[in-house]
This record gives C-alpha cells, structure tokens and sequence, in this order.
C-alpha cells in the first residue's frame, strides 16, 4: 500500500514537472519569436527592396499578437532618397503553445496602407488583403497557405477578372518555397478576347541569398482572338558546381495554333555554364548597391574589373543547348554554344580561347510545296547538306579554323573583329575605359525637318 502510495506520489511529480518544463518551454518560444522578429526588423535597415518598422508584438503566456508597417523601396528612383512605391500594414497572431507537430501556429495578413489603399480595395471589391495561415515547424520552419480574393478592374471599354487565388509557402534556413495558382484570368474588350487558365508559379531556392534553385511558371491554356496554346512554361534553374555556376531558361509550350500553322512540342533551352561562382555574387550584390554600376567608388570600381577578368579567364559556355519541336509536320532540333576556355596571362586574347559549335536538323515528308523549297534553298546556298528525310546544316570554330558542315573557310573577317573586341576588352579591365556597365545615354536632339528627308539617288 505503502509503495503504491509513493508510486502515484513520484508519477504526479514527474507529470507536474513535464508540464512545468512545456509550459515554460512554451514560454520561451514566445519570447525567441518576438527577438526574431526584432532581427528581421532590424535586418530590413540593410535591404535595397524593402523596410519594415514599427513593430508592435504583444507577447502572452502562450499566445502573442502584433502589427509591423511594411514598405517597398526604390533606392535608385531618387537621387538622395529611398522612394516607397508600396505600403501595408502586415498583423499576425500567434499560438505558441508547443504540439508535437509545431513551435506555434500562425494567422496572418498583408493589408495595403496610405494611398494604395483605396486603389486596392477597388480592384479587389473592398478585400485588398492577402491572408493565411500556418505553424512554425519544430526545426523553425515556417509553412503558411495564403489566399487573395477575386481581382475586377475595368476602364475604357475593356474588362478584366482575376478568379481567386491561393497558394502555399515554406521558409527556413535561407530556403524559399513557394506554390501559388489562379484558376482563370480572361479580358475582353475593343474587338478582342483573352482567356487563360490555370496561371501558376512554383518557386524552389535552396539558397535564396545566392539564388541557388529554380522558379518555374506554368499556363495551362491560353485562348485569344487570334489562336490558342496550351501546356505553356518558363523555367529557369541556377545550380551550384563546386566553385561554379549553371543557370538555364528554358521557355516551352505543348501545342500552339495560330497564322493557318500548328506547332507542337516546342522548346528553347538557353544556358550559361561554368561561371566563376563568387564572381557573379559579388557583381550581383554590387549591382544592387550601386544602382547597376552607375555609383561605384574607386574601390568598388577595381574589384568590378577583378571580377570580370576573373569569369573571362576562368571560362564558361553559354548559348541555346536544344531548340526542339514540330511545325506542321517537320521536325526541327538544333543547337548553338559558344565557350571560352580557362587561360592565363595578363592580356584576354578571344581567338585563343573562343569555340563554337552548332547544329540544325529539319526532318519531314515534304508534303507541301514550301516545305520542300525552304530545305531546296539551304542545300542550294551551300548552308545545308541533304539527309535521309531532310536536311542537316552544321558548324564548328576552334583555334581559329571554321568549319561549315565540313568544309573549312577562312575566317579572317571573324578574326579581325575578335581583335577589335580584344582591345575594347582589355582596355575596360585596365581602367581606360568608363567603369560603367549600363551607362545612360544622353538624349539624342531631334533633327532639323530637312535634315530628316532620306537623300534620293539619281
């Protein structure tokens, strides 16, 4: 009796001590989300797109609650100021008690504030909020779904809806996850009609920092006055490769009708490959800081030219990997790369490092007369050669020597213009040159009236 008695005794302690340990756990998470979110906060103070301020986080014993004003910047729309072109009110509430699934679950919304606000609740029938809601996983992860409500803007004879949309998202440690779709969008209005469906974007980064991952969009099917597709997508994709870099685009689309034409399985892959990985981070971070080159210090200036001499002498390969698909029957594949070789020395010389290769192959049964005379007229020029069921023309430069489906032909010309190129090149990366990498143009005058008339040959 007595030992049944200190049993009940021990595992009474041992629970209360559980729910002691829970709820002070629980506690302390309460409190590391508000320091978090104070970091965030803070952190804005350094971006070149946003700001966040005023935080106001009213913590509980479990659940805890607040607002923060959020606003999207331009640092480069002003001279001497950082323009907001965008303003919200973002609130949430939090329950922090801990589960076995999660830290805390979450509501939130993102509520346009100041002038954008009236625009928005017009376009949005007096909802112009996007909401959601989520958990903070136990790794710190945070996964929300979040929704927008119907979009109807009209003016001037032309009609525009947007069906609702929703989506999923999924941050931690540096990675972004996103998956968002709307079921229909259509616009009618002066003579013409649009309708497409099923508008999405997946969005994959492993690094969001580094861009290190992949954001695709998809379109279902897209109807207009004048044709029709569907199976449509843009993918883009940066991969990581020990010390480099490989980044693809790569536009597609299952079936198009348009112009008395079909296309089917249409797709274009262009990539760079092999770029000098800290390189590219250090030119990308410098864009954003100094307004795409145009504000640069002495400094800054140097290390832009380093790190251009750096991707040039370590080599890539850029160009269309694969252009594939079917139009009206015949098949096309083709390719087209350029690659620069790793070098060394102190002087960029292009025709010792330059390659190139590409391919065209337009298979088909000829059963149309213009079909036949297009692959009739590349054979004639000497461009193409014939192929069982269809025509093949390729090309291949190395070293100097340029081949046209076999046949070798002087490449002076080619060789006289990488020359110039050289000495453009190499100038920039000594500094004679401006620094600039987009410099602006300055506004061309208009011509006298009779200087505009073209001249007339007798």
């Amino acid at each position: 009796m007595y030992s049944n008695k200190r049993f009940i005794v021990s595992a009474s302690a041992l629970v209360f001590a559980i729910i002691v340990m829970w709820a002070g756990a629980s506690v302390y998470v309460g409190k590391r989300l508000e320091s978090e979110f104070q970091k965030v906060v803070q952190a804005s103070v350094q971006s070149h797109s946003y700001r966040l301020r005023n935080l106001k986080h009213q913590v509980g014993m479990f659940a805890s609650s607040g607002q923060a004003d959020l606003a999207l910047i331009d640092e480069c729309g002003a001279i001497g100021s950082a323009p907001e072109y965008f303003k919200a009110r973002l609130s949430y509430k939090l329950s922090h008690l801990i589960l076995p699934t999660s830290l805390a679950r979450i509501e939130w919304s993102l509520e346009p504030s100041g002038e954008a606000k009236a625009d928005f609740e017009k376009l949005f029938n007096g909802q112009a909020r996007l909401e959601g809601r989520g958990k903070i996983g136990i790794t710190g992860t945070l996964q929300s779904d979040m929704s927008l409500p119907e979009i109807k803007w009209g003016q001037r004879g032309t009609v525009v809806s947007v069906s609702p949309s929703a989506g999923t998202i999924t941050i931690g440690k540096g990675a972004l996850d996103v998956d968002w779709k709307t079921a229909k969008i259509t616009g009618r209005g002066h003579g013409s009609a649009m309708q497409l469906d099923g508008l999405g974007m997946q969005v994959g980064l492993s690094n969001v920092q580094r861009g290190l991952g992949s954001v695709t969009l998809t379109v279902d099917k897209i109807a207009t006055s004048l044709g029709s597709a569907e199976g449509i997508q843009l993918a883009t994709e940066v991969l990581e490769q020990g010390d480099h870099l490989n980044m693809t685009m790569t536009p597609s689309i299952k079936s198009l009708s348009g112009g008395g034409k079909d296309f089917k399985d249409l797709m274009l892959q262009i990539a760079v490959n092999g770029l000098h990985g800290k390189s590219i981070e250090y030119l990308l971070n410098l864009s954003q800081t100094s307004c795409n080159f145009h504000n640069l210090t002495k400094k800054e200036a140097e290390q832009m030219r380093d790190s251009v001499r750096t991707l040039l002498f370590e080599g890539f390969s850029a160009g269309i990997q694969k252009i594939g698909g079917t139009v009206d029957g015949d098949t096309l594949d083709a390719r087209l790369m350029v690659e620069l070789v790793k070098t060394t020395g102190t002087e960029f010389k292009l025709v010792s490092v330059l390659k190139s290769r590409g391919q065209l192959t337009l298979l088909g049964k000829d059963n149309q007369d213009t079909q036949q005379d297009h692959k009739n007229s590349l054979v004639s020029m000497g461009v193409g050669t014939k192929i069982p069921g269809g025509v093949k023309a390729e090309y291949d430069y190395d070293a100097g020597l340029m081949k046209l489906n076999g046949a070798v032909f002087d490449a002076a010309l080619l060789e006289s213009i990488m020359s110039g190129v050289d000495k453009a090149i190499n100038a920039f990366l000594r500094g004679e040159v401006a620094t600039e990498l987009a410099p602006s143009s300055p506004p061309m005058e208009a011509l006298p009236e009779e200087a505009q008339q073209p001249e007339v040959e007798a």
